[in-house]
């Protein structure tokens, strides 16, 4: 393994495994801000740093201390209700606010194994940390392994008291290599045979079974169905959640079969968001490419995202006694 350490503004880390896989790591957001297969860029964000670090944007960065939109920017824990940036629409919290996990500088060391390295970024989020309850530890571990074209993202928390996470990763996937095309012809599966159904402001309503737009159970072309005239009424294409038939690390939950390689995604999580790059920002991504619609697409792997309104169980309540711990796996094979 190859490892750099830069420190400017923020620090740097830039790993090159024993294969065929080049990660850049930052501490601000804890962040994969690159990620290459066989030198190729297979990720997209603003080229420009001033852009890429500011808090109004998600590329590559963690998302927390809840991902997605939490209704009316509101919720209870323990007979405390919490006031919550209302950054979506003027009514509900999106993705922990503008000064969300995204925004915060992490601390971090780098642990060599014999099979791979980690990356662990830590913060000490305070209670009412952007209006959330409680405080807690929080733990983001990047474990690159060394012959193996994959990466781990290991989500651990502990708290004092009973306490709610949902955390995910938003990088922005492009596996044509180098943004040479955007993401229609690729082929995408996901194992799940429910989604969210959407309200105007794109809070889950209730789980409902896929259509012949939205179901990915067989590998289907992403850009069949993009410009269908529902989906881009709501949501300009994709950005819905998928709550999977199976879960565990050891059962794949998405596919993306792209141009130059292909993405198997895992994780311990019950939920995938597929977001189809909807809102391009008026930016330069690669080398004179400018973002475009639907130019990348992100898997982010989480609970339901309006889950602790919704849900009975399993949406990310712990404390020391049971702490956080989730995975998500990406994992990248070569095209035959």
């Amino acid at each position: 393994m190859n490892v750099l350490v830069t420190k400017k503004e923020y620090a740097i880390i830039d790993i090159k495994n024993d294969s065929k896989m080049h990660i850049v790591f930052t501490n601000h957001g804890a962040a994969m801000k690159d990620i290459y297969y066989e030198n190729k860029l297979m990720t997209l964000r603003p080229i420009e740093d001033a852009t890429y670090y500011d808090s109004a944007y998600f590329y590559g960065k963690t998302i927390g201390r809840s991902a997605g939109r939490i209704k009316n920017a509101t919720y209870t824990l323990n007979n405390r209700t919490a006031s919550l940036e209302k950054n979506n629409f003027g009514v509900d919290n999106l993705h922990g606010g503008i000064n969300g996990l995204h925004a915060k500088d992490f601390n971090y060391s780098i642990h060599e194994n014999e099979d791979y390295l980690d990356i662990a970024f830590t913060y000490f989020s305070p209670d009412l940390d952007g209006g959330y309850l409680y405080s807690c530890d929080i733990t983001i571990t990047y474990r690159v392994y060394k012959i193996f074209n994959m990466i781990d993202i290991i989500y651990d928390a502990t708290s004092d008291t009973i306490n709610f996470l949902n955390l995910t990763n938003h990088t922005y996937f492009n596996l044509s290599g180098n943004l040479r095309q955007n993401i229609f012809k690729d082929k995408l599966s996901i194992n799940a045979s429910q989604i969210g159904l959407l309200s105007d402001n794109l809070i889950i309503q209730k789980k409902i079974d896929v259509d012949e737009v939205t179901d990915f159970r067989k590998p289907k072309e992403i850009g069949k169905y993009i410009n269908d005239e529902i989906l881009q009424k709501k949501t300009k294409g994709y950005d819905h959640q998928y709550f999977l038939d199976e879960v565990g690390i050891d059962k794949m939950a998405a596919k993306v079969e792209g141009e130059a390689v292909d993405l198997e995604v895992y994780t311990t999580y019950p939920c995938i968001v597929f977001y189809s790059g909807n809102h391009p920002l008026d930016c330069e991504v690669y080398k004179g490419i400018k973002d475009s619609n639907h130019l990348a697409l992100c898997l982010e792997c989480q609970f339901h995202p309006d889950g602790i309104h919704q849900e009975k169980e399993n949406y990310g309540l712990f404390d020391n006694n049971h702490p956080y711990h989730e995975i998500t796996r990406y994992k990248f094979i070569s095209k035959e």
